[in-house]
């Protein structure tokens, strides 16, 4: 198959899971046989005139690093406006791909939208190419607060993250937590599946436990953020 993946983050751009989690299926389904697009972005803070739109072969697949728009806005201020910017700026790209002489006509058989900051370019890229549209869900905005969304970015991120959900052909959960959570908030018409995150073994490596004499430990990895729970594991450190 030929797959578009649509992220807005992807090596050497990563703020955290969503990044290594797309690197890691689009590499792997290259690996599988599959042709695969990536569509991403430059750096935050860059112009398209240091930094312009640059397409690379990297693991089998081909990255297309999308440069931002003019005017610039700031991630941290105009987070919306940002977000739309640069979803115009990822429309014109995938549109290039068939292109003869850009992309050699390449055209997808199914567009992979991971979050909601990439809602307006993998929605406007599936009805384009009149392709099925499948969307992850890594997190919700709702679920970021608590399920409190009563700020005004908030609503909107919740929002657009419906309207993917409604638009979607299926849904991708990483946790079966994650797919109640996804269910509850959005309803998505389509089908919902969960596909946990995999643990490369080679990078990883462990010892079998044994009698040790020694109490169990414990491996925490991931960022020190509300929404991973590391409050949760020390309030169960007691019991285990």
């Amino acid at each position: 198959m030929r797959v578009l993946l649509v992220s807005w983050e992807y090596p050497p751009v990563v703020v955290g899971g969503l990044g290594r989690h797309v690197h890691h299926l689009a590499t792997e389904l290259a690996a599988a046989g599959h042709e695969v697009v990536v569509l991403a972005r430059r750096p935050t803070g860059t112009d398209g005139s240091t930094h312009p739109t640059e397409a690379v072969v990297a693991d089998g697949v081909l990255v297309v690093a999308v440069a931002e728009d003019p005017a610039h806005f700031a991630f941290g201020v105009d987070m919306i406006e940002w977000t739309l910017a640069l979803g115009h700026a990822m429309v014109r790209a995938g549109l290039a791909l068939s292109k003869p002489g850009v992309g050699e006509g390449w055209v997808p058989d199914v567009v992979h939208a991971h979050d909601w900051l990439v809602a307006h370019p993998a929605i406007a890229l599936a009805e384009f190419f009149d392709v099925p549209l499948v969307t992850t869900f890594h997190a919700t905005e709702a679920g970021r607060h608590s399920g409190w969304v009563s700020g005004r970015v908030n609503r909107q991120v919740h929002s657009i993250e419906w309207w993917l959900a409604q638009e979607s052909d299926a849904v991708i959960t990483c946790s079966a937590s994650m797919d109640d959570e996804v269910a509850r908030l959005f309803a998505p018409p389509g089908p919902m599946h969960v596909v946990r995150n995999g643990i490369d073994t080679s990078t990883w490596t462990f010892r079998p436990h044994g009698p040790t004499g020694r109490p169990p430990a414990l491996l925490y990895v991931g960022r020190l953020e509300y929404e991973k729970g590391v409050q949760d594991l020390i309030a169960a450190l007691p019991r285990l």
